[in-house]
């Protein structure tokens, strides 16, 4: 299929949620963890780690120096991890990566994009860039999300008969070199 399953899924994740609304994302995650999934979302500083889960506890910590896009987006990829797991597993199961390093890198790959696609709902998220002629800042004011988050989906938005402009990135560092991610 031309769409990925996990956008779709998440899309209607989002709507179940509320996330479809312009709204407060963290407030909904938060008690959508709580209410739905037992997960109780704690606060702490974490040094270099974004997110820590305790599943003996059912807690989800949340590093405070984290600005609150990227802890809603913590939120999300633990929501979206949780709920869309077994299509995650199909689509992996689909692509036949010839080492299980390559799975692992995908399904945190397509963890975080189903996190970012829960947080920024396909066709809300491409009217909005429509409305704001496809400013970056504007829509991150709009949306709470980072302008990390926005640039990705921007980059995503080619859903067949919805397609939105061609948009890539590169994420660099302030010395401007590629930066590479990794999940903590």
């Amino acid at each position: 299929s031309d769409v990925c399953s996990s956008d779709l899924a998440a899309e209607d994740l989002a709507q179940e949620i509320g996330l479809d609304q312009p709204a407060s994302a963290d407030m909904l995650l938060e008690m959508y963890l709580r209410e739905r999934l037992g997960v109780r979302v704690r606060y702490a500083p974490l040094g270099d780690v974004m997110r820590r889960y305790d599943p003996v506890a059912h807690e989800l910590w949340l590093n405070t120096a984290q600005p609150a896009a990227t802890r809603a987006f913590q939120m999300a990829f633990h929501v979206a991890v949780a709920n869309l797991s077994d299509i995650v597993e199909a689509e992996l199961g689909e692509a036949r990566f010839k080492s299980a390093e390559a799975v692992d890198v995908c399904r945190i790959g397509l963890g975080n994009y189903a996190a970012g696609a829960l947080l920024t709902p396909y066709r809300r998220f491409a009217a909005a860039a429509r409305e704001q002629r496809h400013d970056v800042e504007q829509l991150a004011a709009t949306l709470g999300a980072s302008l990390e988050q926005v640039c990705h989906r921007l980059s995503t938005l080619q859903r067949p008969g919805h397609r939105g402009v061609p948009f890539y990135f590169v994420r660099l560092d302030y010395a401007g070199n590629i930066k590479i991610g990794r999940a903590h």
